[in-house]
Formats: structure tokens, sequence, C-alpha cells
């Protein structure tokens, strides 16, 4: 058989052929070329033949055609045609994002979100509880005060005050590591 047809055969473009034909793909037999390309070949950069089938490109023969899985429903219902290279490079690509998304959480890149909610919540609580208790602390202390400033001046302190002490516990609590501890409002 001549390159061209074991690349039609195998549904390849003859530049490809060529390429694989200077990287050592027998050219004998459709058979040896093929499992030469499977075996020579990255599985993600593979087009098999039933996504060459969806996609509308032709093939060369019927023959050539390797069996095709059966439709399967996709999690949002709609349906998918899929071959076990397809299916096994979407699971390794899977596993590898699971592995990368651990590790991170381990390294403390990721928060988990109830752990944050309960934090937040809690210190949520400490602002308006201080806040709240805020006029029973300063009232003897601004009820002597001559000007309205000055009454102001004490209030924007509490508050400042109350605010400091917020962000320090979610630093405390979520272990935020700033480059000046010190509290700025």
């Amino acid at each position: 058989m001549s390159q061209a047809a074991i690349g039609r055969a195998l549904g390849l473009a003859p530049s490809t052929m060529t390429k694989h034909k200077a990287a050592g793909m027998p050219m004998d037999s459709v058979e040896s070329a093929r499992a030469w390309h499977k075996a020579h070949t990255n599985i993600a950069q593979r087009k098999s033949a039933s996504r060459a089938m969806l996609s509308g490109a032709p093939l060369a023969s019927p023959m050539s055609v390797p069996a095709v899985a059966p439709v399967l429903p996709r999690p949002d219902g709609s349906a998918f045609c899929e071959d076990f290279d397809a299916a096994r490079t979407r699971e390794k690509i899977a596993t590898a994002n699971l592995a990368e998304i651990e590790e991170a959480a381990l390294r403390g890149v990721y928060l988990v979100k109830a752990d944050f909610e309960l934090h937040l919540f809690n210190a949520g609580r400490m602002l308006r509880d201080t806040l709240t208790n805020c006029a029973r602390r300063i009232g003897a202390e601004v009820s002597g005060l001559a000007t309205a400033e000055e009454c102001e001046a004490v209030i924007d302190r509490e508050h400042r005050a109350a605010l400091a002490s917020f962000a320090q516990q979610l630093r405390h609590t979520l272990k935020i590591e700033t480059e000046n501890s010190a509290p700025t409002v």
C-alpha cells in the first residue's frame, strides 16, 4: 500500500503521514501503521474516528471506522459520543485537576467556604456587639465635652478601635499573614 492510502485509511493528512514516516511509522500495512500511531502519539492530541464523525469530517472507508461507543447522557442531560481514549483522557485531566486543588488546599491557598463563613459570622457578631455597647462605654466621656468636634473625635476613636479589632479577629482566625500586623483602618 502507498503512504497516501494508509493515511486515508487512518484518517490522517498527507503532511502528518510524512512526519510519522520520518519518525519511523511502518508503511507495510494499515494494521501496523495504526498500531504504531496508537503507541507513538499523545492520546490528547489524537482525533478519534467518533470525534471525526461528529465534526462531519469525511472518513476514507467504513472499514477504517472503529466501533463507536454508545450514546451516553451527560450530566446536563444532553447526549455525547465518546470512545475509550477520550474518556481516559478526560479522567486523567480530572484526576490531575483534583490533585492540584488538594495540593493548593494543603498549602493554604484555598479556604473552606463553611469555615470562612463561620469565622466571618463570629467576627461580624463581635463587631456588632462592640458597636452596640459603644454608646454605654463612651456616654459619660462624651457628656462632659463642650463641642461637637470633641464628641466626634471620641466616637471616631471608638469606631476605629472596633473596626481594627474586627480586622485583627479575621486575620487571627483565618491565619492571614500581613507585612504590618498592626491594624490599619
